[in-house]
């Protein structure tokens, strides 16, 4: 409450010598879970701590800072429900800013968040098994300055089958890729920003490690540390990569503006000032193959 008795974002606060400010774990939940306004901060744990729940959550207006582990941590134990994140802070936390799991059927929303500093990964999601098919929802967040020197992580790292929709994204100077992909069905980027991701060790502004659709739309690239985007064909749960369409994309600064090493077909429109070529492409590494293929980029300029 504020001084006048109304219910007002950040003036509830938990911050418990031990243990996590919430936390639940091992049992089921009898209805959906709303958590609204409050600043969480655990010396020794998450800051919310939510494991095994079969309900919907719903987390908006947390500030969720300086945890000495995740600042929000969510798994789902069934499938079929959603787990939505709006509104919220999780910056400077010893490992992830937001953890965020479920298995098959789960909808995970993260909109509106600030995630930097954290010394893991900005956002955090995977599906409990790599063939749990989940969709996740990325809009309107602002990912910076994830990872140590001791940690590539990505500001973003999304792990697992399903749908993957990223809009209005702005991901700079964390320490490992701004977005990190895997195994993903079908990936959808628009609207996106990926600036100075992957510097020191040489790493691209997204990393996508197999997905049978990959598009991006009106997204900016600049100084990262290897491509704006790298594409490899590996996957974990056999899916192949048919096509990736960049459109109206502006790529500056990258070693490379999209690095391919896959079969799929590239279409669309991307105008590359990159430091390489606007594409460079390998080789596929065939399944068992031990040699590693030779790299002959492509022609540079507009493709």
């Amino acid at each position: 409450m504020d001084a006048n008795n109304i219910p007002a974002i950040g003036t509830a606060q938990l911050t418990p010598a031990i243990g996590s400010s919430w936390l639940h774990s091992g049992s089921f939940f009898l209805g959906n879970v709303a958590i609204h306004g409050f600043v969480v901060l655990a010396n020794d744990d998450d800051g919310i701590g939510l494991d095994l729940v079969d309900v919907d959550i719903t987390i908006t207006g947390v500030t969720a800072s300086g945890n000495n582990n995740d600042g929000i941590d969510v798994e789902a134990a069934v499938g079929n429900h959603t787990i939505s994140v709006s509104q919220t802070t999780a910056n400077n936390n010893g490992s992830s800013g937001l953890s965020l799991d479920g298995p098959e059927g789960t909808q995970i929303w993260v909109h509106n968040i600030t995630v930097n500093n954290n010394i893991g990964e900005g956002i955090d999601v995977f599906s409990v098994t790599d063939t749990d098919n989940i969709s996740v929802f990325i809009t309107d967040s602002v990912v910076l300055e994830n990872g140590d020197d001791s940690v590539d992580s990505a500001g973003v790292l999304v792990d697992g089958a399903g749908g993957l929709t990223v809009q209005n994204l702005m991901a700079d100077n964390n320490r490992g890729p701004g977005l990190a992909v895997i195994d993903m069905i079908n990936t959808q980027i628009s609207d996106a920003r990926f600036t100075n991701n992957g510097v020191i060790d040489g790493l691209p502004g997204i990393f996508l490690i197999s997905a049978s659709t990959f598009d991006v739309t009106r997204s900016v690239f600049t100084g990262n540390g290897e491509a704006g985007i790298d594409v490899l064909p590996t996957s974990l749960i056999g899916n192949e990569l048919t096509s990736i369409a960049v459109n109206c994309s502006e790529f500056t600064g990258n070693d490379y503006g999209l690095f391919l090493s896959t079969n799929a077909a590239a279409s669309g429109c991307m105008h590359s000032t990159s430091m390489g070529s606007a594409i460079k492409a390998l080789p596929p590494i065939m399944p068992g193959s031990t040699t590693t293929p030779s790299m002959s980029p492509t022609t540079g300029g507009m493709t």
